[in-house]
């Protein structure tokens, strides 16, 4: 049976943006990063409230519906994050096909390489993308190990058809919507069934462009959950980006993951 990829894209809503074109341009830079696997089964779908009329490639879903505006804390956002992730696995779900599955930021961009390589070693299981680039203003950064525990676009599923969610009140405890990217790979290590490691860079994790939620929320900052944790963040931040190079090039960068 041939194996598809599949991209679900949550988007906050313009109301917990603090710069609305910027989180769509973002988005927009986001999707065509994702969408241009021509030659491979690959679909993407971008989950929302609201999102502008633009040309977009026809493998992109645009799944708009009235979720409802999250408080301005962690907690909230992230189950505004995960009720969209979820829907997006619905219409996954409506397709009937095996999919390699992919929860993806609405900020961040992938390697060309990483879909061809996924369905062409295709071990049934999933992935971690260990290996990434951080991306502050024009500067890039090589993450060489543990990339996979910071930015969130870095965990890769095989879900059968009845592995993903039915509608949106199934409420069986899928992998998908269970393990966030934190936490997969030593799951899957504790049942025996280790994920193997993307052997090369696959993400750009963009940062301090103002819309990332953890940028604004710590998810351990129970005293004030609306205030921003700016001591959790960046010292997450430096622990990221300890020992590794300082510029890449940029032109070579850009070209692998945008395109351009």
């Amino acid at each position: 049976m041939t194996q598809h990829f599949g991209f679900v894209v949550p988007l906050r809503n313009k109301s917990t943006a603090s710069d609305w074109d910027t989180t769509v341009n973002l988005c927009i830079d986001t999707l065509k990063s994702i969408c241009r696997y021509k030659t491979y089964p690959c679909e993407v779908i971008l989950v929302c409230k609201e999102f502008p009329d633009v040309d977009l490639p026809d493998n992109i879903t645009i799944i708009r519906s009235d979720f409802a505006d999250p408080n301005p804390n962690w907690q909230d956002q992230h189950k505004d994050k995960y009720a969209k992730i979820k829907m997006g696995l619905v219409e996954l779900r409506k397709r009937e096909r095996p999919y390699y599955v992919m929860k993806f930021d609405a900020d961040d961009l992938v390697s060309d390489a990483l879909v061809p390589w996924v369905l062409n070693d295709d071990n049934g299981l999933g992935y971690v993308t260990d290996q990434g680039y951080l991306h502050t203003g024009k500067m890039y950064q090589s993450v060489k190990s543990g990339f996979h525990h910071q930015c969130g676009s870095t965990v890769i599923l095989h879900a059968k058809p009845d592995e993903l969610p039915i509608s949106m009140d199934d409420d069986r405890k899928l992998d998908l919507l269970a393990l966030g990217h934190t936490i997969a790979e030593s799951t899957f290590a504790e049942r025996g069934t280790p994920l193997p490691k993307i052997p090369f860079p696959a993400v750009v994790y963009r940062l301090g462009h103002g819309q990332n939620v953890t940028a604004h929320f710590s998810p351990t900052d129970d005293a004030n959950p609306t205030a921003p944790n700016w001591k959790w963040y960046v010292g997450n931040y430096l622990r990221m980006v300890e020992n590794v190079p300082a510029m890449l090039r940029k032109k070579q960068i850009e070209k692998e993951f945008m395109g351009i």
